[in-house]
């Protein structure tokens, strides 16, 4: 329980570019895959990100966001196999066992497997945005524009930060603008 409700753990802006600018980009990673703790995943998806000449990658909750990712791999993984195992079993006798099982255990598969890791991430995303809304309005970056990109549960810390940010009065003096997406 105190996984799912505890503190933010790991809160931290990396610099993508060296430059200096009026204009500031921060990406957010929605998950990551890789397992090893030496190469940088919230920097990886970004290298292509041509925004603008400063760029950052906010790194949250990095093991929570490596459990995620790990269990939606291994979803995929054991999805498949079970495809192809259900494939060859349609074509013997135990058919229609196989159909009476197939989706109660689907069901139980994806709720295992995909519930917890989620919802907590969702919940350190929630609590991400916040900090997030609490840096931007602080000035920490001056006065400048900021752009936020995120994907997958990035794109969710993006959408607590702006609410938080619209909700607290007088402080954004309707510095938030709406962008369309792509």
């Amino acid at each position: 329980m105190s996984r799912r409700v505890g503190g933010v753990q790991e809160f931290v802006f990396k610099p993508l570019s060296e430059a200096r600018h009026l204009h500031i980009t921060v990406a957010i990673t929605g998950w990551i895959l890789n397992e090893d703790e030496s190469s940088d995943s919230f920097l990886t998806p970004w290298k292509a990100l041509d925004h603008s000449p400063e760029q950052y990658s906010l790194r949250w909750e990095s093991d929570h966001l490596r459990t995620l990712g790990t269990a939606l791999s291994d979803f995929v993984t054991s999805t498949i196999a079970n495809g192809v195992a259900t494939e060859v079993l349609k074509h013997t006798f135990l058919s229609t066992l196989l159909a009476a099982i197939t989706w109660p255990a689907a069901l139980l598969k994806v709720a295992d497997i995909i519930d917890n890791p989620w919802t907590m991430c969702a919940n350190r995303a929630k609590y991400c945005g916040h900090l997030l809304a609490d840096v931007l309005l602080s000035r920490k970056q001056g006065h400048r524009p900021v752009t936020l990109v995120g994907y997958s549960l990035g794109a969710r810390v993006i959408f607590y930060c702006l609410t938080e940010m619209a909700v607290r009065p007088g402080l954004c003096n309707g510095n938030l603008s709406k962008q369309d997406g792509m």
